[in-house]
């Protein structure tokens, strides 16, 4: 998903996302050339249920390490958080983004049916006051952790997307998986993705 202009954003917002702020004053309309840029169709991200199941994934394969960084209340956080998880869902989000709080409660509920299966959630906190995500995770009543963005993931991740938000598939070792979410999507559509991956482990 690349900006491709403040009307069709506004009227996608909900299934498409949020652009960060660092790049909300420069919007243009990128359309055509990017629909040239890639024709194809990949089928790996058909489960989401928006229009940007097209979109490659920019930081499949990348193994996160080196991490240094605390959740939201000051926990240390390193790369040993994915250990003894088949799957980390790693969902990119900002406050002032409507998609990304709108699907949150959802992932709080897939969050709880899928901790049997060594399925993990974590939110990654981009471009937030720590005082506006407590209070807004105590509103939505959000539980699975908030990770803040230390450098590594910021060179490793963050990036690359110059929207929220984003949902990344994360094995034990670290190495984001092929699939995401490019913009916001739905609890039947996440489960679905978590369905299939989990069924080839």
């Amino acid at each position: 998903m690349k900006k491709i202009g403040i009307v069709i954003l506004v009227v996608t917002m909900m299934l498409v996302g949020c652009q960060s702020k660092t790049e909300e004053s420069n919007i243009k309309d990128e359309t055509s050339a990017e629909i040239a840029e890639d024709n194809t169709t990949d089928s790996s991200n058909d489960e989401i249920g928006n229009d940007n199941i097209n979109e490659k994934n920019p930081v499949a394969g990348q193994v996160l390490k080196d991490i240094s960084t605390t959740d939201i209340e000051g926990n240390i956080i390193d790369e040993t958080i994915f250990n003894g998880h088949k799957i980390t869902v790693l969902n990119l989000w900002a406050t002032w983004c409507g998609p990304c709080v709108e699907e949150m409660p959802e992932f709080e509920e897939v969050s709880k049916t899928y901790k049997t299966e060594d399925v993990q959630f974590l939110g990654l906190i981009i471009d937030s006051e720590d005082d506006e995500v407590k209070d807004l995770l105590k509103q939505l009543g959000i539980t699975y952790p908030q990770i803040k963005s230390d450098e590594k993931l910021k060179k490793q991740i963050v990036n690359h997307f110059d929207y929220v938000p984003v949902t990344l598939f994360i094995d034990e070792n670290g190495k984001i998986l092929e699939k995401f979410v490019p913009g916001g999507t739905t609890k039947e559509a996440l489960e679905k993705m978590l369905d299939g991956m989990l069924s080839e482990k």
